[in-house]
């Protein structure tokens, strides 16, 4: 079994959104699953087929987790939602069963798998009418006996089973114990243990959050019993819920790779262009020896780099921006302190988180920079996964290892038995004669460079267009003589791409291929020379009159 047990947590969230990012930001859970959190409209989405602005529903944000919500409709209030770290999330196979009967504004349903293992989260939080009670589509629906099933959440519900002696019956607590006995759950949390205090003193405290397990568990073997505490709980009335899952297989840490592009200081640009070799290519007389000089020159330009600049790594989520070292320490207080003092605690924490944001977003507003105002034109996109859940092939396999992703993309989306397709059609006007395409002149490969944008995201190299610029600062006539060479030639020799796969959006299943689609990310300086092939053939059109 894995070495690192995941610890999962179940909070009541009390509808603070500066209660839940202490929590994401600090906490040690791997897992949360959060009832009575604030959900609401986060963005406004609009395209050509509905002018009108359509609101995108969400939850507290955090960068350094995952977040899933039950299925709803925009009139239906979330009372569920659960977290999970992004390293984990990029590792396990996770889907939000939002076709199930019992899934709603109230239920979220999480099957995640890790190889050949399976289990089932639910999270549940019983949303109590003033008549009758709100379990109705729970009890009509039955759990599968076979997969472990941790069901927890906050049942408003008093039982003879775990409640205080105290405690007066729910009239609708029979009917959930036998559905818990129908269902093969087993209670897990302390019964009999105090887990909602509230501030009113004529309210008696009470258990109403509960923790269970099927049958299936006792199998496996891989899940602890639930702990109950009210130290690790920041300001909701409701104790935290924890416990540990330990796979079978164990799942690796992330370890942050470098990237094949450079961290580029724009002051050592005067340093990089002077260090540049100049040197005038051989004559380029076939097209292995413009592929050879082609590729010379990319090196030479990240052998430049390599010497000044440290390479890019993948970005590693710090929570969100306006978080502070007072935060920090106003947050440790509120865990460490008790009764009254806690209350004051609780206070001031939440009156330091509104001044944090209200600083940041001051400093922002009225102290900006252009590259931060440039990223605040990208927030209406919203925020979108850095990584694909592991992908199911061909056969019904499910897998995370790169290759056979590859090969599920690859069988999906490029099949190798297309129809051919004649190069000449019958329609086809007559053939004119050949013209060849003008000498490529310095000017021309200036005007073509200085359009292009530095943040163009770079090809399989990692060059983007900054570093082009310098180099052709540096040695303008290497250009000059590689680019004659590929029209006289008639050869590309940047033919690669980086094809990435991007996930569609609210797609029910993201095991399965066709939940992408896909991007291509060329070489800047392939693109570079497709500009002026394009403005060539452009201006042969126009006069030449080549279109009938």
């Amino acid at each position: 079994m894995s070495e690192h047990p995941i610890c999962i947590a179940s909070v009541h969230a009390h509808r603070s959104t500066a209660w839940v990012q202490g929590l994401l930001q600090c906490s040690s859970f791997d897992i949360i699953l959060l009832q009575e959190l604030w959900v609401g409209t986060i963005n406004m989405q609009c395209s050509d087929s509905d002018p009108h602005r359509t609101d995108i529903t969400g939850t507290t944000y955090n960068n350094m987790w995952e977040s899933f919500l039950p299925a709803h409709s925009p009139d239906d209030v979330c009372k569920v939602a659960t977290y999970m770290r992004c390293d984990l999330a990029a590792w396990l196979l996770i889907r939000n069963c939002q076709t199930l009967p019992i899934s709603g504004p109230n239920c979220l349903v999480l099957d995640i798998m890790s190889d050949d293992e399976t289990i089932c989260l639910i999270n549940f939080y019983h949303c109590v009418p003033s008549k009758g009670h709100g379990l109705h589509s729970l009890l009509a629906s039955e759990c599968d006996d076979v997969v472990p099933t941790v069901l927890c959440g906050d049942f408003n519900t008093h039982s003879y089973m775990w409640s205080l002696p105290s405690a007066t019956l729910s009239p609708w607590a029979v009917p959930l114990e036998e559905w818990f006995d129908a269902n093969n759950f087993d209670l897990v949390s302390p019964p009999q243990t105090v887990m909602w205090v509230s501030n009113c003193p004529d309210q008696t405290p009470s258990v109403l959050d509960l923790v269970l397990l099927n049958a299936a568990r006792v199998i496996s073997d891989q899940f602890s019993d639930a702990s109950v505490s009210f130290a690790d709980l920041l300001g909701s009335d409701h104790a935290v819920l924890s416990w540990m899952w330990t796979p079978v297989s164990a799942i690796p840490s992330v370890v942050s790779e470098s990237l094949p592009s450079f961290a580029i200081d724009d002051d050592l640009a005067d340093s990089w262009a002077i260090a540049f070799p100049c040197r005038d290519p051989a004559p380029l007389l076939d097209i292995p020896s413009l592929v050879t000089e082609a590729n010379a020159m990319l090196a030479d330009i990240n052998k430049m780099c390599a010497t000044l600049f440290k390479p890019c790594r993948h970005p590693n989520p710090h929570g969100v921006q306006w978080w502070t070292d007072s935060c920090s320490a106003t947050l440790s207080i509120v865990q460490s302190s008790t009764g009254t003092e806690r209350q004051l605690a609780a206070t001031s924490f939440h009156r330091t988180v509104l001044d944090a944001k209200h600083d940041w977003g001051s400093k922002f507003l009225f102290q900006p920079n252009v590259h931060d105002l440039w990223q605040a034109t990208c927030w209406q996109h919203g925020w979108k996964s850095s990584h694909i859940q592991p992908l199911r092939s061909p056969l019904g396999d499910v897998t995370r290892i790169p290759t056979e992703m590859d090969a599920a993309l690859t069988d999906h989306f490029f099949p190798t038995c297309g129809a051919p397709v004649a190069t000449a059609q019958p329609d086809d006007p007559p053939p004119l004669p050949t013209h060849n395409l003008a000498a490529i002149s310095l000017a021309e490969l200036a005007s073509a460079l200085s359009s292009t944008l530095n943040k163009s995201t770079p090809g399989p190299s990692g060059i983007g267009y900054k570093l082009l610029k310098w180099a052709f600062m540096a040695s303008p006539n290497h250009f000059i003589c590689l680019f004659d060479a590929c029209l006289s030639l008639g050869h590309h020799p940047w033919h690669s791409a980086h094809v990435l796969p991007l996930p569609k959006l609210l797609h029910p299943d993201y095991s399965l291929p066709k939940a992408y689609r896909l991007i291509a990310l060329l070489e800047c300086c392939g693109k570079w020379l497709e500009k002026i092939v394009a403005s060539h053939v452009l201006s042969n059109i126009n006069t030449y009159r080549l279109l009938p």
